[in-house]
């Protein structure tokens, strides 16, 4: 299994492929090829999201995140020690949704 961060793909989406069809076992693809599709317009919910016209109707609550992050953080220190892989703790993820840089 093959876990991937969607931060990541964001960050590095022409490494991210890499390891995808490295993964897959799929030959490799040139890097006018990754070129091609990166750079192709991605339509999702969260670009909709971040839409100037959609103003702050769209945010969560800081009080839902917070919720949500203690949730989930039992669960997420499972998964980073199953992988050996703190990234999946998603601790930077929450401090640059609140504007915040580490």
């Amino acid at each position: 299994i093959l876990f991937l961060k969607s931060e990541d793909l964001k960050e590095d989406p022409a490494g991210v492929l890499r390891r995808v069809y490295k993964f897959l076992e799929l030959s490799p693809v040139s890097d006018e090829k990754l070129l091609q599709i990166v750079s192709r317009r991605h339509i999702n919910e969260q670009s909709f999201l971040h839409n100037a016209d959609n103003g702050d109707k769209f945010k969560m609550l800081p009080s839902t995140r917070d919720l949500l992050t203690k949730f989930y953080k039992p669960f997420n220190q499972k998964l980073a020690q199953l992988l050996g892989d703190d990234r999946f703790l998603w601790d930077d993820v929450h401090h640059i949704e609140r504007g915040e840089r580490t």
